[in-house]
């Protein structure tokens, strides 16, 4: 009876030993399990950040082969002299005489002097099926495009209407996107008018506004600036000024205006 007893005093000394061991490593074990789940949790955050990134990293390689795209068409129409006409009128059944054309015109490059680009950045026609917050981004792009062009070419100190036609090389800036405008008949372009300019850094410029006919009102559809092909040096300096256009960044994002 003795020893059965001592036997089993043993056996609970045992029992309680083992529970007291296995009480005492549980706060270890509940550590390393939350030290664990803190990995995964960063693992799973890491994963999720890397998915943004590469998301993003797509959207700029499809934003930077449209703008390859875009410099590719305008070094080939910088490439090559065009003629510009002096005036392209409005047609007796487009809204508004060429007279109104012509002072519409002159007001945006009197704008221009003024250094007023906003104003005239709100006045390009933009495809139908564009949101309001494409229109929005598009416009900044062109704000800077247009900033980036008279800086370029100087301020602006004197504008008259072209007599006649001149041989030069181009650069256009217009809203939306090229593929919309090669869409359209004559790429969208119903009327024009042309300026001869004087600038600070380049004497001897053409500005060149043509217009769309949507709903029987003429909207801006581009403003081009150019360099008569008797200037020295102008095709290099165009294709200069379009590989500016074709880089501006915006909010660190590789985005260019829709040039040709």
């Amino acid at each position: 009876m003795k020893y059965r007893f001592l036997s089993s005093l043993f056996g609970l000394v045992l029992l309680v030993g083992f529970v007291c061991e296995s009480a005492a490593h549980e706060p270890e074990e509940i550590e390393a399990w939350r030290l664990e789940m803190k990995r995964y949790e960063q693992a799973v955050a890491d994963y999720k950040q890397q998915l943004i990134q590469y998301d993003e990293l797509l959207q700029a390689m499809s934003r930077c082969r449209d703008c390859i795209n875009q410099l590719r068409a305008a070094e080939q129409a910088a490439a090559k002299c065009n003629v510009l006409a002096p005036q392209i009128p409005a047609g007796p059944d487009e809204a508004g005489s060429t007279s109104k054309l012509v002072q519409h015109a002159a007001s945006v490059l009197s704008r221009l002097q003024r250094q007023d680009y906003e104003s005239i950045v709100s006045e390009f026609h933009y495809p139908p099926d564009y949101t309001k917050d494409q229109t929005a981004e598009d416009r900044e792009v062109l704000l800077n495009a247009v900033t980036l062009l008279m800086e370029e070419f100087g301020s602006l100190e004197s504008y008259t209407l072209a007599a006649a036609e001149i041989p030069i090389f181009q650069v256009g800036l217009t809203g939306g996107s090229a593929e919309y405008w090669t869409s359209l008949p004559n790429n969208g372009i119903s009327s024009g008018v042309s300026f001869v300019t004087r600038h600070t850094r380049i004497s001897n410029a053409i500005i060149q506004l043509t217009y769309y006919l949507v709903d029987k009102q003429l909207r801006l559809r581009s403003v081009d600036f150019a360099i008569p092909t008797s200037e020295q040096g102008a095709r290099e300096r165009i294709l200069a000024i379009t590989g500016k256009l074709a880089s501006l960044t915006k909010t660190g994002k590789q985005q260019g205006p829709a040039t040709y």
